[in-house]
């Protein structure tokens, strides 16, 4: 596996709680040149009211 892979998995192994995730997609965007970022999540369960999570830095 290449370097910046594993240090990026051990990276998320190691967060706590969603702005620590945020906080590392940000950084990651900004690497790639982009100045904001979003993502969203979907928990499989309950099957009848999935929770959806939403996060962006957008202002």
């Amino acid at each position: 596996m290449d370097p910046w892979k594993e240090d990026l998995l051990q990276t998320f192994q190691s967060i706590e709680c969603e702005r620590q995730v945020l906080a590392m997609v940000a950084e990651l965007a900004r690497k790639l040149e982009f100045d904001y970022c979003a993502y969203g999540l979907r928990m499989p369960l309950p099957l009848a009211r999935p929770k959806t999570a939403m996060f962006s830095n957008y202002l």
